[in-house]
């Protein structure tokens, strides 16, 4: 039978913290980024200056420690081996006291860690936005909306809908024809911004008129241009 301890969720970011202290006393949690994958597994960024000298050993106990929490033998990395390198130290992040230190823990599991930020200030003159939202798919959503969004128009106001259902999009195909879609959509806008590339002016040409309505006003965004 192994002796070898199990490993809980609630345990990997004090085994962390416990394995960091270990290899590399001192060190300045402040300029660490740890980034929890979907699967719950731990990534620790570290600063481009630490030698491999340091990386190489606390990988291999890192890895020895958090067992199904682990990536594998490159769950350490420097910034600059990321994808977004230092803009991922500046990425909003959750501020957890562990064992007498903060932990910025970057959250990458599908629930995502914006219900643990504080809510943004929003300008008075902003214009309203409301989500039509549902766990569940083909229950009519994007229908409702665009339906929604045409009795707005006709009533004068100018709507702009945004297509952010990234499995099953189907708003820009119901609300644009295919010669007159931007040439961008949400998924384009993410895919650069994922590594800090979104050029100026991109949001302009991720939006279009859609020919449902005869007046001007009725605005669409869709998933991918």
């Amino acid at each position: 039978m192994s002796s070898k301890k199990e490993v809980s969720f609630d345990e990997c970011l004090p085994l962390v913290v416990q394995v960091v202290r270990e290899f590399v006393p001192g060190a300045d949690f402040a300029v660490l980024r740890v980034v929890r994958d979907m699967h719950g597994r731990l990534y620790l960024i570290v600063p481009d200056v630490w030698q491999d000298a340091v990386l190489d050993p606390l990988s291999v106990k890192l890895q020895e420690m958090l067992g199904p929490y682990s990536p594998g033998v490159n769950g350490v990395v420097r910034y600059q081996d990321t994808l977004g390198g230092e803009i991922l130290s500046r990425e909003p992040a959750l501020v957890q006291w562990v064992n007498g230190v903060n932990v910025h823990l970057i959250e990458r599991r599908a629930m995502g860690q914006d219900w643990a930020l504080q809510p943004e200030t929003l300008p008075g003159n902003h214009a309203p936005r409301f989500v039509f939202h549902s766990l569940k798919g083909g229950v009519g959503r994007s229908t409702a909306m665009m339906l929604w969004g045409r009795e707005l128009v006709s009533q004068g106001r100018t709507v702009l809908l945004v297509d952010l259902d990234l499995e099953a999009p189907g708003l820009g195909a119901h609300m644009l024809e295919p010669e007159y879609r931007p040439a961008y959509g949400v998924l384009d806008w993410l895919v650069e911004d994922l590594v800090g590339n979104v050029p100026v002016n991109m949001t302009k040409d991720m939006v279009a008129q859609s020919t449902l309505v005869s007046s001007p006003g009725f605005m669409g965004c869709p998933c991918a241009g």
